[in-house]
């Protein structure tokens, strides 16, 4: 019988013959992710670890969303809205949900907008109040300059829930960064009512988010 170690080669091999290879553009050195194709690096905590696709996306899938509607599909339960990456920290995991970094690159089909943070504020968080319960804005977004690029930076927290009964309480730091037709979109997330990740560490990972 295939082991899976012989299984998860064998599918890597015939992925890369069909030119679909994922981690083509991605490199991981000594905790530095880069990708090329995004022109992107960031460094990841040393103790974190990456989390697989399939995972987050079996947790996606049962996120509880408030607007949901019968046999509608939900543009956060989109199959192509998966993350670039998703690196969490192992050692404060609790039931579902564990502190982490999350990165979307999505199309923005309208024009850079005159004020980005505005736009983050009344575009993506308050565009989450229909989705999720209790979201509340802690900290207005503002510009921020990373390395390479602009971009800009809110505080928010909100509660999430899965089909199974689990709940908890989230604080965000939100990044937005507005890249011609394309929109990237960090996610850094640790519990609100007994934050985990210590500030240094968020800030680390923030100055470190370098585009070229």
């Amino acid at each position: 019988m295939e082991s899976r170690r012989e299984f998860l080669k064998r599918m890597a091999t015939t992925v890369v013959a069909m030119g679909l290879n994922p981690y083509l553009s991605v490199s991981v050195t000594d905790d530095i992710y880069t990708n090329s194709r995004l022109g992107l690096s960031l460094d990841k905590p040393r103790t974190w670890e990456y989390s697989s696709i399939a995972d987050f996306a079996a947790l996606r899938e049962a996120t509880v969303l408030q607007d949901m509607v019968a046999n509608e599909p939900h543009l956060l339960k989109d199959p192509q809205n998966l993350p670039v990456f998703l690196f969490e920290d192992p050692t404060n995991r609790e039931g579902y949900f564990a502190p982490g970094v999350v990165l979307f690159d999505e199309i923005n089909p309208l024009p850079i907008p005159k004020d980005e943070a505005l736009a983050h504020r009344t575009v993506m968080i308050d565009g989450f109040r229909s989705s999720y319960k209790n979201v509340e804005l802690h900290e207005e977004p503002r510009q921020i300059e990373l390395r390479g690029e602009r971009g800009s930076i809110g505080k928010w927290s909100y509660t999430h829930e899965v089909d199974n009964g689990f709940e908890c309480d989230v604080i965000v730091q939100s990044i937005v960064v507005f890249r011609g037709d394309r929109v990237h979109t960090f996610y850094l997330t640790d519990s609100l009512d007994a934050p985990r990740i210590e500030r240094e560490i968020w800030d680390n990972v923030i100055q470190s988010i370098t585009y070229n």
